[in-house]
């Protein structure tokens, strides 16, 4: 199929997205900035919070409430996990 037919241009062609591509720098710029500000304190938290919305939004929300529909929730929890 060639893309004329396709209605698409060429790689080449391809117009840089600035939105994803200042996200994806920030992005990066922030992970090396944090470096610098490393605290024992921060490393706990984000790690406890990684794990309590990993606990709770694979294993309550999407795999309990979702695929066996094991428990109801008001409309507004089922979206917050």
């Amino acid at each position: 199929m060639e893309l004329a037919a396709l209605n698409r241009k060429p790689a080449a062609e391809n117009e840089l997205n600035w939105v994803t591509a200042t996200f994806m720098a920030l992005f990066h710029v922030g992970a090396v900035v944090a470096l610098f500000f490393f605290t024992w304190k921060a490393l706990f938290v984000s790690m406890f919070l990684w794990w309590v919305s990993g606990s709770l939004g694979i294993g309550m929300g999407y795999h309990r409430l979702l695929t066996h529909r094991g428990y109801r929730t008001p409309k507004w929890v089922e979206y917050c996990l």
